[in-house]
């Protein structure tokens, strides 16, 4: 009798596992589509058995039945931190591609005309002056046409600063979400814990949320993490501990700098910056992973101008070898730093290059129009060398009151081009003169108002309004005609300019320069595009190997179903069976 009561225990233990296990199947088929769900298994076991006999052969023993031994997830720890390290590398370069994008549409049309078409119209209009340099027409026509050249630059710079500063909002938005995540994970250890504390259950659904949560974290930052033996998850963001169990800290922004706008991700807590170096990245030492990175990579620390790239020295303007090589040296030494901080972020990259060229074309105008010459005077008893305007070759105005040399077109907002002033000039052989002399307010990187830059020019408004004043004229003091100043001008478009950056050795005229500079920001942004697609590839590749083996697969599942109904089926007759047998017991134990 007993026996047969024992039976009967085997076939609901067969009932209770089959059932789990026909839960467990449709569970899975109920989120065959839900995103990071991934798939659950069911684990059967032999329930303990009972001794009946034992002899020196065999031992006689009597199953209990089945029970479930574990309902597990199905996941591979590698494609995991494969799928997020390359994740995360991807969204560094769509952003890096989406910031070159962004100066490919600014510069590629502005108020419906390439910026290369207000360069060969700056030509074109002091280049009809050559006929004849006293046409008002034609004055009035080259100076609204470097008007409107200053302003078709001026915009773009500022379309590139604007977007610029327009990164601080998604610099925000995405360490909001990184906040967010790392609460949300802490919380989710809380809970996992708890349910697993009985060692009986996995909360896989809670484990399945909390790896998609570590999938968004990991395309948002560099991350590394483990999995304690209480079930916990523990996170670290770019070396520093993010999540510590069922804590998180806080990433905060503050200014790069106190005369900054533009903002940089801190952890407020550590009082340490999120990043210690943006601009050196490499696929090899994994410092190229992370959206929040590539867009402090792109966007760079500050607004950059011409000033931003090295110049090589002139060896002609050292007395001696040892004094070039010191230069040379400190040359080097800007370079590096160029590559890693200039021409690492696109925005920046693309600011210097551009100001560059507006800076060269604007120098090069004033420069004839207001030669300078270099001479050499006493100030404090001490020899000083300074610029001063030539005044002997320097062009004029035209008509009566307008013969005024040293009135350039391009002036600096903030300061003057000379200033006026009573010296010792010393002269070649050593002879000291006292004489007044316009000098030369030199450009001071310093002083930004001192500089020739995008944002700190305009025309000068007295040649505006008077285009008499425009110095084209004899330098004898006649005003003649004299088309030498203007065809100056024009041979200045077919001189070598400069090179685009320190790492280049071609030397370009203006136009030249800009087909070279609009190049490199179409090299970049292919650069950038492939990178990007390539690594959309990669992560789609090691996502689908992922999926078929956390994927539901429906087949599978039916297969289950079926299988595990047959086996409640089973269980079912069996208890039948048993309860048939139990009752001819009874009835023939009273009959």
């Amino acid at each position: 009798m007993s026996g047969s009561m024992s039976s009967l225990y085997v076939g609901v233990s067969g009932l209770k596992t089959s059932q789990n296990a026909l839960n467990t199947t449709a569970h899975n088929l109920a989120n065959i589509d839900t995103t990071g769900f991934t798939r659950q298994q069911v684990l059967i076991k032999d329930q303990s058995y009972k001794t009946v006999s034992m002899n020196n052969v065999s031992t006689n023993q009597v199953g209990n039945g089945t029970g479930i031994q574990l309902v597990r997830t199905v996941r591979d720890q590698f494609y995991d931190k494969q799928y997020r390290l390359e994740a995360g590398r991807q969204g560094f370069y769509d952003v890096q591609y989406s910031a070159v994008a962004e100066i490919e549409n600014v510069i590629g049309e502005t108020e419906g005309e390439e910026f290369r078409a207000s360069l060969d119209d700056l030509w074109t209009s002091f280049s009809e002056l050559v006929n004849d340099s006293t046409d008002i027409v034609q004055r009035q026509t080259a100076i609204n046409t470097s008007k409107v050249f200053l302003e078709r630059a001026s915009q773009i710079q500022k379309q590139i600063d604007d977007y610029q500063k327009s990164l601080n909002s998604q610099i925000i938005s995405k360490v909001d979400t990184i906040n967010s995540i790392g609460k949300q994970i802490a919380d989710l250890n809380i809970k996992i814990r708890g349910f697993e504390a009985s060692g009986i259950q996995h909360a896989n659904d809670l484990r399945d949320t909390r790896n998609l949560l570590l999938d968004k974290l990991s395309s948002l930052v560099n991350i590394s993490y483990k999995e304690v033996a209480d079930g916990t998850v523990h996170v670290s963001v770019e070396g520093v501990g993010f999540v510590d169990g069922d804590s998180s800290i806080e990433m905060g922004v503050t200014v790069v700098n106190e005369d900054s706008t533009l903002l940089k991700p801190v952890w407020p807590s550590l009082d340490q910056d999120v990043y210690t170096s943006v601009g050196e990245y490499n696929t090899q030492k994994n410092t190229d992973i992370g959206s929040l990175k590539g867009i402090l990579a792109a966007r760079g620390d500050f607004v950059a101008n011409y000033t931003s790239i090295p110049k090589a020295p002139n060896k002609d303007d050292f007395g001696t070898e040892a004094e070039y090589n010191k230069a040379y040296s400190a040359y080097e030494k800007d370079v590096a730093e160029y590559n890693a901080v200039i021409e690492s972020s696109s925005i920046m990259s693309f600011q210097a290059k551009f100001d560059q060229l507006v800076h060269g074309v604007v120098t090069a105008i004033n420069d004839i129009l207001c030669p300078n010459v270099t001479g050499t005077i006493m100030k404090d008893g001490k020899p000083v060398t300074v610029k001063y305007l030539d005044e002997a070759n320097a062009p004029i105005g035209m008509g009566e009151g307008n013969k005024i040399p040293g009135t350039e077109l391009f002036s600096r907002s903030g300061t003057p081009r000379y200033y006026k002033e009573t010296v010792t000039l010393v002269d070649e052989n050593g002879v000291e003169t006292e004489k007044e002399l316009w000098i030369y307010n030199e450009e001071d990187p310093s002083k930004p108002e001192t500089l020739y830059t995008l944002g700190q020019m305009e025309i000068n408004e007295d040649v505006l309004s008077n285009p008499n004043l425009l110095p084209l004229g004899n330098s004898a003091g006649t005003g003649d005609y004299d088309a030498s100043v203007v065809e100056k001008i024009n041979a200045m478009w077919s001189e070598a300019f400069s090179t685009l950056d320190p790492n280049s050795l071609t030397n370009y005229t203006f136009k030249e320069y800009y087909v070279a500079l609009v190049g490199d920001v179409a090299g970049k942004g292919n650069t950038f595009s492939v990178i990007a697609e390539n690594q959309e590839t990669m992560v789609n590749s090691i996502d689908n190997s992922r999926l078929s083996i956390t994927g539901v697969s429906q087949e599978e599942e039916l297969t289950n179903l079926i299988k595990y109904q047959h086996a409640y089926n089973a269980s079912s007759r069996y208890i039948s069976t048993v309860n048939s047998m139990l009752e001819s017991v009874i009835n023939s134990f009273f009959s």
